[in-house]
């Protein structure tokens, strides 16, 4: 009987695990141009740097008009940091949408924002 008892809190514990294991997602972890910034002049790039290998299968960049632009080339292979290509954009408000799936094949989705300012009168 005791080692049975033993066995099932040994099942358990490996079973516990394994539940923590595969629930721990990769997360954005910065970005450049980063969250909030506010820029004097229009980034060519964004790059996003993420805690573990991701595949990025969507990313979009929108104004203050709404309208989602997508962004492409995408990186073809799963990558901890992709550098993706922006338009030319003008003095405004902006939104990078990205998703991506790791390697347990979660597909995570997140944002980031910055601002361009007007370029200083002369």
């Amino acid at each position: 009987m005791r080692n049975l008892a033993s066995l099932m809190i040994a099942a358990l514990a490996v079973a516990t695990l394994g539940v923590q294991t595969a629930s721990a997602h990769t997360h954005l972890k910065s970005s450049n141009p980063a969250e909030g910034a506010k820029l004097t002049a229009a980034p060519k790039e964004i790059t996003l740097t993420f805690e573990d290998e991701v595949q990025l299968t969507a990313v979009s960049v929108s104004g203050a008009d709404g309208k989602a632009k997508a962004l492409t080339p995408l990186p073809a292979q799963a990558t901890k940091e992709a550098t993706v290509a922006l338009p030319a954009l003008a003095a405004g408000n902006y939104t990078v949408n990205w998703r991506a799936a790791g390697h347990d094949g979660h597909v995570m989705t997140g944002h980031v924002k910055f601002s361009v300012a007007a370029p200083a009168a002369k």
